[in-house]
């Protein structure tokens, strides 16, 4: 994978929240300040994650997605090659959002 952090992608006056509503929000000016953001970042993906999502758009229905099966073996492939930890596939949990999943790991009984 290909990650350019170098190149500078202008998001003020592009509809970015985190950019576009720092003075309101935070009293800070986006000229002089930096948002540290969890997700929205400033680099572009890396090409096969730009490829996939052009798929996607050239496909033209936008359903929700229920197959997460290849996502969790990439997760389980990783812990156990990465961490040396083998996970059960029903231990994986998948959140659309770090909201929803920060709510539902609150929830997790750990024993």
């Amino acid at each position: 994978m290909n990650f350019d952090f170098d190149e500078i992608i202008e998001r003020r006056g592009t509809h970015s929240d985190k950019w576009d509503n720092m003075e309101r929000r935070f009293g800070i000016s986006p000229a002089g300040g930096l948002p540290m953001w969890v997700a929205d970042m400033d680099f572009r993906p890396p090409p096969c994650v730009q490829h996939a999502i052009e798929a996607m758009a050239a496909h033209g229905i936008y359903g929700y997605f229920g197959d997460y099966s290849e996502n969790h073996a990439a997760i389980r492939w990783w812990m156990e090659h990465r961490h040396g930890w083998q996970v059960e596939p029903e231990w994986i949990l998948t959140a659309n959002g770090l909201v929803n999943g920060t709510a539902a790991a609150g929830g997790v009984s750990v024993g």
